[in-house]
């Protein structure tokens, strides 16, 4: 199975194969992981990202379209997400300087 392309993969895991995902998360997993701590830049949130972004894969075999590589649709998961932690981590940041405003006049 270590031969089998993306394709062949996601097609044996929608066939209930969850070696066949394993495998695609093997072959995949540095790659994104590098890509999501590149964008969050801060490992842990990288860690979730690149975790996330299988779970979603995995949930979403059967979206899956074939119009782009499998590592395509893995890589814009794990951008999505990425800014979605980014994005959070901005909101707490702003939120945390407000509650902080407003404790100062107090």
């Amino acid at each position: 199975m270590g031969g089998a392309s993306d394709r062949e993969l996601i097609d044996r895991a929608r066939r209930g194969e969850a070696e066949a995902f394993g495998l695609l998360v093997r072959r995949h997993q540095r790659r994104i992981y590098r890509l999501a701590a590149h964008l969050t830049r801060n490992a842990p949130e990288a860690e979730d990202v690149t975790q996330e972004t299988f779970v979603r894969a995995y949930q979403a075999l059967d979206r899956f379209d074939g119009r782009s590589e499998p590592f395509t649709w893995l890589y814009r998961i794990a951008v999505n997400l990425s800014l979605n932690q980014i994005r959070a981590r901005k909101s707490k940041l702003r939120k945390g300087t407000t509650d902080d405003l407003a404790s100062s006049r107090s």
